[in-house]
């Protein structure tokens, strides 16, 4: 009887036991994972642990977009406790973004995981695809190309010939020249050039016609042929002393008769003051002015024979008076030069 209260009593204090050592585990083990930062995670070896048990050991991670920059990873689950990890993370660095022809960027939010920055195209390139690039894990996100700007055909120019003549059209800064046909005026640029606006810079220009007043010229150069100053001088000079020459010679011829004739005094004035007014008539002749440089040769030819017809005249009446009245023989042979006009 006592032997068999003693084996129930020694059950019961092993029951107690095993309770009591679980008991005991149990407040030993972590009640989950470990809690992390927004930049850190469990391993995927971790994530499959189901059991928090004292003395666990499990790994963590930087998330994505962020790279390992100190620290083991490990945390160990210790009287139900995580250790604290030495893991630090930091924000992944895109870079620079590969350089393209004539592409430029805008880095003013830095290149960091999670930045966003701006394409940008060089003057006359128009940006096709997207005009952002993200950083984000694997890197650069976004595709953009910069391609050169072209115009529409060059506008075409009435009366004129172009220089381009190609299929294609005119790209940018590419320069268009005119030229006007025969007869016709070139009015503005002679030349546009592909702007980056897809347009021409300047305006094209005109070819008009010449109007027939704009055709004749302004300065007109008269067909009379030019004498030098010295030569002008010369021959006025010469001019005057012939005339001067023939007036004494009439005038003296005159005085004689006058002398001679008492009588008839008035026939003679009256022939003397004809002979006068006739040698007048020539000294009335305008100047010539010193200071012009040119003098026309025709006008100093009919001045000439002007003159010398008077003479020629002067000297037939002088003679047909004579011989009208009687003259004596000393008058009658007096002679009368003329002297011819060079």
């Amino acid at each position: 009887m006592e032997v068999l209260l003693d084996s129930g009593r020694l059950r019961q204090l092993k029951s107690l036991l095993l309770t009591y050592l679980l008991a005991v585990n149990a407040a030993a083990n972590c009640d989950g994972p470990p809690k992390v930062q927004h930049d850190i995670d469990l391993s995927e070896d971790s994530m499959l642990v189901d059991q928090y048990t004292e003395g666990v050991q499990l790994s963590l991670i930087c998330v994505s977009g962020y790279v390992r920059e100190s620290g083991t990873g490990i945390t160990t689950c210790k009287n139900g406790e995580w250790t604290t990890t030495d893991l630090t993370c930091k924000k992944k660095d895109c870079g620079v973004p590969n350089p393209q022809p004539h592409m430029e960027f805008d880095l003013s939010q830095g290149t960091l995981f999670g930045a966003t920055i701006r394409v940008l195209c060089d003057k006359g390139y128009s940006l096709s695809g997207i005009a952002y690039k993200q950083c984000y894990d694997l890197g650069w996100f976004g595709k953009a190309k910069c391609n050169v700007v072209v115009c529409k055909a060059p506008p075409e120019v009435n009366n004129s010939m172009r220089s381009w003549n190609a299929e294609d059209s005119p790209k940018y800064g590419e320069i268009i020249h005119y030229n006007c046909e025969e007869g016709y005026t070139l009015i503005g640029n002679s030349s546009i050039t592909c702007d980056e606006n897809g347009g021409y810079t300047p305006e094209p220009p005109e070819c008009k016609t010449i109007p027939t007043e704009a055709k004749i010229p302004t300065t007109m150069t008269s067909s009379i042929p030019r004498t030098s100053k010295t030569e002008t001088t010369s021959t006025v000079s010469s001019a005057t002393s012939t005339s001067h020459r023939n007036k004494f010679a009439t005038t003296q011829a005159a005085s004689t008769v006058s002398s001679s004739q008492e009588a008839d005094s008035g026939s003679w004035k009256a022939f003397e003051e004809s002979v006068t007014s006739s040698t007048s008539s020539f000294r009335e002749v305008p100047e010539i002015n010193a200071n012009q440089n040119q003098v026309s040769a025709p006008l100093i030819i009919s001045l000439a024979t002007v003159f010398l017809v008077t003479i020629i005249v002067m000297g037939f009446l002088c003679i047909l008076y004579q011989k009208k009245k009687g003259l004596p023989s000393s008058l009658r042979n007096f002679p009368v030069h003329v002297a011819p006009i060079l």
